[in-house]
């Protein structure tokens, strides 16, 4: 009997549950390790798959005030800076190499990461023979305002297959010269068994402990500035001085954690929302379904930042695969994942975002047809049963 193929997934400080859901059903036919950092962004309890961690500085240097700006600052010597950037905080993984012998495909996340740079050191050296490289990212020149040197020539040589979620990060790779038969599109699901419909809202709700019939918008989202989360509270609090009657309808739900909190709880008591809107600063991933599936409409209001814009949005096809109507921003590669009935508005513009919300609260018709229309959507495009089937083709003949 064959022995199994052994495969690295390295995603260094960004391991999480969300994308491992996609591999997990692998285990049977691969033998898979994932590689993290020491304190990883994410809980990771509940991975099903062996997680390997090495030591990370950037988990040290993001604590020192100023230091990414220091580090980046044209004045300092081009070589020291780049080594600098590589080593503290482009998730570099300490003794990577070494970890990464005997492994017959390395797997890995953007080519910008330092742990995607030390892989193709690797491959160079003949220590792994196939590289894969999933690739969210779909700014062009987003290395550039890293202000690190990444050499695409190596990068192009080395890899073997880039994979990845979105046409529009198809196309900044072939901007930077990449061929196209070496990228593939190959979007991350869900596990449909964990992620579906339930048959009674009221029973859930009574669960969360909110047994009101309010009309229940949902956003899931990090408490950052790209996320857009202030433009909601701005949509509901124009949406509420000008529809007073409104703030006996709706609810808010804003759940996340992030740098933001402060400034969006800040806001929501200056427009006078805070009797509307409620922040759960935490979930575990387990919970979400449930918090899905209490809800009326999930809103996710991205909007545009240097250097980011939406990637993909696993909370979108989320959602979708609970039955929930989606509302989102057009911005980033949000188009690819939503169905053309799902409403899309102009990325911060509060004012359109109070309109969309204000129809679709007042038209039940409308929102069951984008609901109809997101729930198919999730089921034709993200299975993660089908990404199982696309992913093991890839990993046996490459």
């Amino acid at each position: 009997m064959d022995e199994k193929l052994k495969i690295a997934i390295i995603r260094g400080r960004n391991l999480n549950k969300w994308e491992m859901q996609n591999y997990e059903k692998l285990k049977s036919e691969f033998n898979i390790t994932c590689f993290t950092s020491v304190f990883n962004r994410f809980n990771i309890n509940g991975i099903s798959l062996p997680v390997k961690k090495s030591i990370c500085l950037d988990e040290i240097f993001d604590y020192i005030p100023g230091y990414q700006r220091l580090i980046r600052n044209d004045i300092l010597n081009k070589r020291f800076k780049n080594l600098l950037i590589k080593y503290t905080c482009s998730d570099y993984l300490f003794n990577l190499e070494n970890s990464l012998k005997n492994f017959d495909i390395v797997h890995t996340a953007e080519i910008y990461n330092a742990y995607t740079i030390q892989a193709v050191e690797a491959k160079k050296k003949g220590i792994i023979r196939n590289l894969i490289v999933t690739v969210w990212e779909n700014i062009p020149y987003y290395e550039d305002l890293l202000k690190f040197d990444v050499d695409i020539v190596q990068i192009k040589n080395n890899v073997d297959k880039f994979l990845v979620v979105s046409s529009r990060a198809a196309s900044a790779l072939q901007i930077k010269g990449i061929e196209s038969k070496k990228i593939k599109i190959l979007k991350p699901g869900v596990n449909l068994n964990k992620f579906f419909p339930y048959k009674n809202k009221a029973e859930v709700r009574n669960k969360l402990n909110f047994n009101d019939n309010s009309f229940v918008i949902l956003s899931i989202a990090r408490y950052d500035w790209g996320k857009g989360l202030q433009d909601l509270i701005c949509a509901i609090a124009l949406i509420a001085s000008k529809k007073p009657s409104m703030r006996k309808i709706i609810k808010v739900i804003l759940i996340g954690q992030g740098k933001l909190y402060y400034f969006l709880k800040k806001i929501t008591y200056k427009f006078a929302v805070q009797d509307i809107i409620q922040f759960i600063n935490h979930i575990p991933y387990e919970e979400t379904t449930d918090w899905y599936n209490s809800a009326d409409l999930f809103v996710l209001p991205s909007t545009i930042e240097r250097g980011w814009q939406e990637q993909y949005g696993m909370v979108l096809v989320e959602a979708q695969a609970c039955g929930l109507p989606v509302i989102s921003s057009m911005t980033g590669s949000i188009s690819e994942v939503l169905p053309e009935e799902a409403p899309k508005f102009p990325p911060s513009d509060f004012h359109s975002l109070a309109q969309l919300i204000e129809d679709l609260v007042m038209n039940p018709n409308k929102l069951s047809i984008i609901s109809k229309a997101c729930y198919k959507n999730a089921l034709d495009q993200y299975d993660s049963i089908d990404f199982d089937k696309k992913i093991k083709t890839i990993y046996n003949n490459i």
